[in-house]
């Protein structure tokens, strides 16, 4: 998916049963104090270690050791035992499935299938280092 398709509205994207668990899954989200842009982007949170935040920086790419990859609606919450660093990204609401929900916080799965890494150079927002400010923006 390249940035063009990420200017399109969630409606434009999608259709059919795949728009409505969509949008079901967005009003969760903001049901949470989540964030989630005009065109269906979910703004999440990945927390992972610096050398990995680093890689993933430099090379776009996050890699998986289970069959998704994780993120959370909040920078900080139940995810602060994951690492230092947190990536923010936007994804696309039709990519997520909902894990789990707590008072103020939603933890999504990426599912990647067979996949063990999955292309993010286009939806990194920042990288906020654990102990010393951002590794970009």
């Amino acid at each position: 998916m390249g940035n063009e398709s990420f200017l399109l509205k969630l409606e434009d994207r999608v259709e059919g049963d795949d728009l409505l668990n969509a949008l079901d899954l967005i009003e969760e989200i903001k049901s949470v104090g989540g964030y989630v842009n005009e065109s269906g982007m979910v703004m999440v949170y990945h927390r992972t270690t610096q050398q990995n935040a680093d890689a993933i920086y430099s090379s776009g790419v996050m890699k998986a050791m289970e069959n998704g990859l994780f993120f959370s609606s909040k920078e900080n919450g139940y995810n602060d035992g994951y690492g230092d660093a947190v990536i923010r990204l936007f994804i696309p609401a039709e990519l997520l499935v909902l894990d789990d929900v707590f008072n103020d916080e939603a933890h999504f799965c990426l599912p990647l299938g067979n996949k063990r890494s999955f292309d993010v150079s286009d939806m990194l927002i920042s990288i906020e280092r654990g102990k010393g400010g951002r590794a970009s923006e």
